[in-house]
């Protein structure tokens, strides 16, 4: 009867040869180049720049800003993915299979974020992002939406326009 050892001996150890760790030859080695992750990051963002209502919302207030706004969203649209993937789920009341924020998710990112509860400097209270949310999440003339906007969820342009209203609140004389 032989017991099965969790490790092989040392002496078959030794006669491995030992490589110097380099990123090239290293399995965490990046495969794709960043211009080639850029070119369906900028399509992406120029899709939910256009589905967006952010454009409308700055122009309506000056309509300079429109490029300036433009700019600061793609110069931060990476971390806004990510922001946007962090608290995306599913709707939990069960009528849309569709991911996006909901309510209750734009809550948890207000108070993680310090926008509500420990800033009350910021004056923002839940009625307020509520509000923010309410008027991001605004059904839209689309039928390819319904689905999303059925139970109220904001979509990855939607967002957008949440931290642009979110924003907008906390410092209203920007």
């Amino acid at each position: 009867l032989e017991v099965a050892k969790p490790r092989c001996e040392q002496s078959l150890l030794d006669d491995i040869p030992v490589q110097e760790w380099n990123i090239e030859t290293s399995f965490f080695a990046p495969t794709i180049f960043l211009e080639e992750l850029e070119r369906p990051l900028f399509s992406a963002f120029e899709c939910d720049w256009s589905c967006s209502r952010v454009p409308g919302m700055a122009e309506a207030i000056d309509a300079r800003l429109v490029g300036r706004m433009r700019e600061v969203f793609w110069l931060f649209y990476e971390p806004i993915v990510l922001l946007y993937l962090g608290f995306c789920s599913v709707d939990p009341s069960g009528e849309s299979t569709t991911l996006g924020i909901t309510a209750w998710t734009a809550t948890a990112f207000a108070v993680k974020h310090g926008v509500m509860g420990a800033a009350e400097a910021a004056g923002l209270e839940l009625a307020d992002i509520d509000a923010c949310f309410s008027a991001a999440a605004a059904m839209e003339d689309a039928p390819w939406l319904e689905d999303a906007c059925k139970s109220h969820m904001l979509q990855r342009h939607d967002f957008f326009e949440f931290l642009l209203r979110v924003a907008i609140a906390v410092h209203p004389d920007a």
